[in-house]
């Protein structure tokens, strides 16, 4: 095995001193950081039309999305606009959704956020049912979540829904992920939710 006498090492030592060297050796070394994805609110779209979301922002930019109190049970859907690299197991690994929400007035019976994957269709073929990652399940929801009473106490709200570690993956080739934030009035029908931010968050890799 080649070995360094005392010249080498000391070309080592000047090259790693050197901004532009030595900070390209640490960002390469440097662990991946975790990322976030914002999800655009004022995109959303209903899946009932008898429910009405409506979309909102004040002169200082803060944006909402208010849940008209209906007696319906009914989503709202969000595509997540992101970058992702086609190469196998590269880009972005989704592990999880944040929502920041209001419970008004009436307490519902339960407000789920979930996280679904959908393949783009080949020509001729209809689009496919989105397959669900997450936010069905109580235990993928944090601590002060994973209970529905929970979730739909009256108050201000920042859920997290985790993907399970093996469902956790890259965005591949003809793949988009969507969010949709599901509420049940039933208990409380005059219940006014109002979401106030959303984000995905990923795992980069290069």
């Amino acid at each position: 095995m080649p070995t360094l006498d005392e010249a080498d090492r000391h070309h080592f030592e000047v090259a790693f001193r050197s901004p532009d060297v030595g900070g390209r050796v640490f960002d390469a070394l440097r662990p991946v950081e975790d990322g976030q994805v914002a999800i655009p609110l004022l995109r959303g779209l209903s899946e009932d039309a008898t429910i009405v979301w409506t979309p909102a922002i004040s002169s200082a930019g803060v944006r909402t999305l208010a849940r008209a109190a209906v007696a319906t049970a009914g989503g709202i859907w969000f595509e997540i606009p992101m970058l992702s690299r086609t190469s196998a197991s590269k880009g972005a690994k989704f592990r999880g959704v944040k929502l920041a929400y209001l419970v008004a007035t009436a307490t519902p019976t339960d407000i789920r956020c979930e996280l679904y994957k959908r393949t783009i269709p080949a020509t001729g073929n209809a689009p496919a049912t989105p397959s669900l990652m997450a936010g069905a399940t109580n235990s993928e929801y944090d601590t002060a979540h994973n209970t529905e009473a929970e979730r739909v106490a009256q108050a201000s709200h920042t859920l997290l829904v985790t993907v399970p570690a093996a469902a956790q993956d890259y965005v591949a080739a003809d793949e988009e992920l969507l969010v949709r934030v599901y509420v049940d009035p039933t208990a409380g029908t005059t219940s006014v939710v109002t979401i106030k931010d959303l984000v995905l968050l990923t795992t980069p890799a290069l």
